[in-house]
């Protein structure tokens, strides 16, 4: 089914990651949106940084303030 969604920078979006290979992310998942409307309207493809709750201490860790809207 095509959808007219065009994501903002900044939405959270469930994106399916399958197929996986080795030891990557797989299922469904959050993410948040990194490339702007603009780009993503007129590519029809947008920039996505996987999201989680789980913090592991990695020195590339970004924490998303609670209350971000």
């Amino acid at each position: 089914m095509a959808s007219n969604f065009i994501p903002h920078r900044g939405d959270v979006v469930w994106i399916d990651m399958q197929p996986q290979a080795s030891h990557e992310q797989s299922g469904r998942r959050p993410a948040i949106v990194l490339s702007p409307k603009t780009y993503n309207g007129k590519v029809g493809l947008a920039l996505l940084c996987p999201i989680t709750n789980q913090i592991k201490g990695y020195p590339f860790e970004v924490m998303i303030p609670s209350g971000l809207k």
